[in-house]
């Protein structure tokens, strides 16, 4: 039997990839459509979706913005509500892209959430979507000191630290540590903390999974500095850690 040719199979992966994102892209739109169709304000917004899932892009937008005006024209109790719907599909469904488009986000939904901030400041759920889509940990901090049982708030801090750490080891293959040690450790604390209040079974153990990965990396670095003279990636392959540029020096040595 003659082997297939590797463009061929190139092509059937890339072919295959986009597959993929259409159903994850165009799939979620339906199951946006499906969660919000039992408020009657949302209707524009849904009919929004079924044009995006259809391909419709230039007509989508046109009925986008007759949602924008309609939402608008609502009493500022409703606008709330559909900024809460609205953000948390979008939350649920990051795959989907302009979903939410930034025009709304301009318009209406940011608007909103500041104006709710300032009409109820013992409310967390305005902050905690301010930080979220705003980018702002320091929201999204406020928003948990408020409301310590908010999921979203715990999650988001999690990923927040993590990637902290992240980027505190990011040159770790050269054998460069970004940042300070002690506020990496101090952020793994914090991570561990912040794991332990998650309810979810699944969620708990995928998040403690990554706390894992990412304090075994920083307590081999300090391993590292205390005995070695060697590049960090050296030391793993000696002493038999499990990562893949460790694997590399083996592979450089043959």
């Amino acid at each position: 039997m003659s082997e297939t040719p590797k463009p061929f199979m190139q092509l059937v992966k890339r072919v295959g990839s986009r597959l993929n994102w259409n159903h994850k892209l165009f799939g979620g739109f339906l199951e946006v459509i499906k969660r919000i169709s039992p408020y009657d304000h949302l209707k524009l917004f849904s009919e929004y979706c079924q044009l995006r899932e259809q391909g419709l892009r230039r007509t989508s937008f046109e009925k986008l913005n007759l949602f924008i005006e309609y939402a608008l024209s609502l009493p500022f109790f409703e606008q709330k509500q559909i900024v809460d719907i609205l953000l948390q599909a979008q939350y649920d469904h990051p795959d989907i892209h302009q979903l939410l488009p930034h025009n709304l986000f301009d318009i209406f939904i940011f608007p909103v959430l500041q104006a709710w901030r300032e009409e109820n400041t013992n409310s967390h759920v305005p902050i905690r979507w301010l930080g979220v889509y705003k980018n702002d940990s320091k929201l999204i901090e406020q928003a948990f000191a408020m409301d310590p049982s908010d999921h979203i708030s715990r999650i988001e801090l999690i990923k927040y630290y993590l990637g902290r750490v992240d980027d505190a080891t990011d040159l770790i293959v050269e054998s460069i540590f970004v940042g300070s040690e002690d506020s990496a450790l101090e952020d793994l604390k914090t991570i561990k903390k912040l794991i332990q209040g998650i309810q979810q079974d699944i969620t708990r153990k995928r998040y403690e999974n990554a706390y894992r990965e990412s304090e075994l990396l920083v307590q081999d670095w300090l391993a590292y500095k205390k005995s070695s003279d060697s590049t960090f990636p050296e030391w793993c392959f000696e002493n038999g850690k499990p990562y893949s540029w460790a694997r590399a020096v083996e592979n450089t040595e043959e």
